[in-house]
């Protein structure tokens, strides 16, 4: 990070009121609807001195900022991305998931359903690759189509994180930042400095009007962005990215990425 970084959001993550993972894992929805927001990490500071009075942050170690390394799986010819790709309203991802502060492992599978609602089943303390095969090759085909033996890895992100967890109602925020993809078959990396993705993670009947004001006020508007398939498609120029290209040029001309 920046000096630049650490001389203004340091300090405004430091003056939150801290959560524990213990005390945040009440309000952990493994089923949930998003909301996505692409913005330039310029604009973060001033939309989190605005967050300070109505969120606590999770702080793991003593840091609010926790730092994650994603593997996500595919098959050869790519399937899950192009579920996302052709616009399949049902779609999976299956990845694992590094929590580095906490040196926690998870292999996940991620589903979202026609309706808009993700949903995701998790396996604590287990590696894909490293993992034990009768346990995992049971697991992929329970909550997925697809089999353990189809699956390689794609594309890895590093990252990290800021949670903020709502006082008054079910939801928590997320702000990435720090964004590095690499393509594992080609071993291409792009850093994206720039880049900040905010989420919002909340059940189905809780909608908070004053975090899309202030967004909106901040000229931050929903914008869906894949981990994956985007990252994938920045990565490799010769896929098919149609659903994507509009999305990236635009992002490119707000130099947010690359």
């Amino acid at each position: 990070m920046s000096t630049n970084f650490d001389n203004k959001i340091l300090p405004l993550v430091n003056s939150f009121q801290p959560i524990s993972l213990e005390t945040m894992d009440k309000v952990s929805f493994l089923k949930r609807r998003d909301t996505k927001y692409v913005l330039p990490i310029s604009k973060l500071a001033p939309i989190l001195e605005t967050l300070q009075d109505d969120y606590f942050i999770l702080f793991i170690k003593e840091s609010g900022i926790q730092n994650y390394r994603t593997i996500y799986y595919d098959t050869k010819a790519l399937d899950m991305y192009f579920q996302h790709h052709n616009g399949w309203r049902k779609r999976y991802k299956i990845r694992t998931r590094h929590y580095l502060n906490s040196d926690e492992f998870f292999t996940e599978v991620k589903i979202k359903n026609n309706k808009g609602i993700t949903s995701k089943k998790r396996l604590q303390g287990v590696h894909l690759e490293y993992a034990d095969q009768e346990l995992t090759a049971q697991f992929i085909p329970k909550y997925s189509p697809f089999e353990l033996n189809e699956l390689e890895a794609s594309v890895s992100n590093s990252f990290s994180r800021i949670t903020l967890i709502n006082k008054q109602i079910p939801e928590r925020l997320t702000i990435d930042f720090n964004l590095s993809f690499t393509n594992q078959r080609e071993n291409v990396t792009q850093n994206h400095s720039h880049l900040c993705i905010l989420e919002t993670k909340r059940n189905q009947k809780e909608k908070n009007r004053k975090l899309a004001l202030l967004l909106k006020e901040n000229s931050v508007f929903p914008m869906g962005f894949s981990k994956y398939a985007i990252g994938l498609s920045m990565l490799d120029r010769t896929l098919k990215n149609n659903r994507f290209k509009t999305r990236i040029q635009q992002l490119k001309k707000q130099q947010i990425i690359n």
